[in-house]
């Protein structure tokens, strides 16, 4: 119904989060779950930009006259929806809860790589920064790996949760 809002790579379809009516949609889904259901909470999962495999781009509506590096702006364009999602649905109901399931690493550390998986320059997510900015309650992160990177890891969404919940959401 909202052809102009996806876009279809290699045989899948996805919201295209530099489009500006992108975040307003997503928004009026959240707001139509809220309205009629009693829910706890709405968790955005899948909340990026598809991984570099999928060759997905929405840089056509990049503006470099915007001031913003094409990496700041595609994290802005996340940033939107999840602020956007907040503010209706707290409009409608203050007590429920949001959340995400980002990529398991925020970043790749000096001691630990993240070999390109990770939220803030893999996928334009920046998680810490919805905390930060209390348009997330708390989060899941997608921590499916195994060994000495994971402490690392979960040390530093713990070290960095402004006070918030963090639950490693693990692979099955």
């Amino acid at each position: 119904h909202h052809a102009t809002l996806t876009k279809t790579v290699g045989g899948e379809v996805f919201m295209i989060p530099g489009q500006p009516g992108t975040a307003d949609y997503i928004a009026s889904i959240a707001r139509e779950i809220v309205e009629r259901y009693d829910v706890d909470g709405i968790n955005l999962d899948y909340i990026r930009y598809p991984e570099s495999q999928y060759r997905f781009s929405d840089d056509n509506l990049y503006k470099a006259s915007s001031g913003m590096t094409k990496a700041d702006w595609k994290r802005d364009n996340i940033t939107r929806i999840v602020r956007r999602v907040h503010d209706v649905v707290k409009a409608v109901k203050p007590w429920v809860k949001l959340s995400s399931s980002p990529i398991g690493k925020y970043r790749s550390m000096t001691r630990y790589r993240s070999g390109g998986w990770d939220c803030y320059d893999g996928v334009y997510q920046d998680p810490q920064a919805w905390l930060r900015d209390n348009i997330q309650d708390m989060l899941f992160p997608m921590m499916y790996f195994q060994g000495d990177p994971f402490y690392p890891f979960v040390y530093d969404w713990a070290e960095n949760s402004y006070g918030h919940p963090i639950a490693a959401g693990l692979e099955a």
